[in-house]
């Protein structure tokens, strides 16, 4: 078997869920905290208007009485064509020389130094995609996805909105780095944010995650205190606990475009910040790659290779749906630390 050949036929489903298995997973706080729960669906779409539905009660009926009607009674349906991730690198016709040196015979040695290389092209492709799906799924807590998208005629916005496309919002009694307040006050705000989720028909466990400033004004509260004083609240590794309340320090960032096109680097908490959810409610699902060779399936990540000759070369091409499917009633907004007016 020649090394073209080889390197052609490398890159299988089977391969690549191996890759995927043993790849250093990167940090992102919300896709790690708030997208736990992952599914995949063979089709190129979902479909939102199901999803976003809150839960509410009804009036019971009379009995032999006539059922009741949940959902709203609307016949639109929401559907949302996710866009893919769809990436490449060169192996050139220049490195595929030198790969041919390492190649040798052919042999189990010279297998193995060339898989080497393809693995590095391809898991290079598996943390950008990663990053890209972490960036959405950043986005998405806010209600609304509104994201770069490389067009024919350069980048343009990739929008989405869920729902109404705005998130609860709450202002809490007394700003948390006031030196009056207390971690009774900050208890209370986080048993009225609770409730005000609740109330909108997302009702579950109830997580948190802060920005740096949050979290450190918090710490800054607890720690000086005395055991009896401190309502059993703990200060932990990027955690504090108050009264089974737990905040999630959130430093993560991402990489976006402005109106110009500049890149710029975004928090995924915003200074001061905080952000509740209901957990269990949001999902990431990935839909069927616009792939044949992938069988258009739906699968987290699928790579290929292309030979091309303009430049002489193989492309190593990789493509992944992923969408992070959530109901803007399941996360709260708020601001609990002083903002002063520039």
């Amino acid at each position: 078997m020649d090394i073209l050949t080889f390197i052609q036929g490398y890159l299988t489903v089977q391969t690549i869920s191996k890759m995927i298995e043993r790849k250093q997973k990167r940090r992102s706080v919300v896709f790690d905290t708030i997208f736990s729960k992952r599914t995949q669906t063979g089709l190129p779409f979902v479909r939102m208007d199901e999803y976003i539905d809150t839960i509410r009660s009804v009036p019971v009926v009379t009995r032999g009485g006539a059922s009741l009607t949940i959902g709203g009674g609307t016949n639109s349906i929401a559907m949302i064509e996710p866009m893919p991730i769809r990436l490449n690198r060169l192996l050139t016709g220049a490195r595929m020389n030198d790969l041919r040196t390492l190649w040798g015979d052919g042999g189990s040695r010279g297998q193995a130094l060339v898989t080497a290389e393809i693995d590095r092209m391809v898991m290079k492709l598996m943390e950008t995609t990663d990053k890209t799906r972490d960036a959405l799924c950043t986005q998405a807590i806010t209600g609304k996805i509104d994201y770069q998208m490389q067009a024919d005629s350069g980048f343009v916005r990739y929008g989405v909105t869920y729902g109404t496309g705005t998130t609860l919002s709450y202002t809490v009694s007394k700003k948390w780095d006031a030196s009056g307040t207390t971690i009774a006050d900050i208890l209370t705000d986080a048993i009225a944010v609770r409730r005000k989720l609740n109330e909108e028909g997302a009702s579950g466990e109830v997580g948190f995650l802060v920005s740096p400033e949050v979290f450190v004004a918090m710490a800054n509260k607890i720690t000086p205190l005395p055991d009896s004083k401190r309502m059993g609240a703990t200060v932990t590794a990027n955690e504090i606990n108050v009264a089974g309340f737990i905040f999630t320090l959130c430093d993560g960032s991402y990489d976006d475009r402005d109106s110009s096109g500049a890149e710029v680097v975004k928090q995924e908490v915003a200074a001061k910040k905080a952000v509740a959810w209901v957990k269990d409610i949001p999902e990431l699902t990935y839909c069927a790659v616009d792939d044949l060779d992938g069988n258009l399936e739906a699968i987290p990540f699928f790579s290929k290779t292309v030979k091309v000759d303009d430049p002489s070369g193989i492309r190593v091409i990789s493509e992944s749906k992923p969408f992070p499917m959530v109901s803007e009633k399941a996360f709260l907004w708020f601001e609990p630390l002083t903002v002063v007016e520039e």
